[in-house]
């Protein structure tokens, strides 16, 4: 027993969740920078302000490929419309058409890959290290501080106790 849809009402549904997925992750970008700048003035625990900014950073990645998907998406969607409604390729205004189709179709692909790649040149897969030299630096001198104060603390009880 299987439900069968028809699909005009499968191009319907998928447009719906198309914009739908573009308007969710639209507004949970406005959230989650919203909460960043009252951040400032309202008291967020360390792991809120962390949580908000992991958040912030990973919808700027995510979302022009949520976009470039949805828009893939959609004009796949027109196109099946236009033939399910008896779209023939045989007039002028329907080539001219589907070729406006094939081209945002097209460039949304390519404006996906292009993003990908601008991407990883951000992104390195090393872990980041510290510095030996640095973090033996300043423990160095924070020893040396240290040593002064033992010593003169040893000169002080000398003078109290004689």
């Amino acid at each position: 027993m299987f439900y069968t849809i028809h699909p005009r009402q499968m191009c319907i549904v998928l447009g719906i969740l198309d914009i739908f997925a573009i308007c969710a992750s639209s507004l949970l970008h406005y959230w989650n920078t919203s909460m960043k700048a009252k951040s400032a003035f309202k008291r967020l625990s360390l792991a809120e302000r962390y949580q908000v900014n992991e958040n912030i950073r990973y919808m700027r990645i995510i979302l022009p490929f949520i976009i470039t998907c949805c828009i893939l998406s959609l004009t796949c969607n027109i196109i099946l419309l236009a033939f399910i409604y008896g779209a023939k390729l045989s007039t002028r205004q329907n080539i001219i058409a589907f070729q406006i189709i094939f081209a945002l179709f097209t460039f949304s692909q390519i404006a996906a890959i292009i993003y990908r790649w601008k991407l990883s040149q951000y992104i390195s897969s090393s872990r980041q290290q510290t510095k030996a030299s640095s973090v033996s630096v300043i423990a160095r001198e924070i020893d040396v501080h240290f040593v002064s104060l033992k010593n003169s603390w040893e000169n002080q009880a000398l003078k109290i106790n004689s």
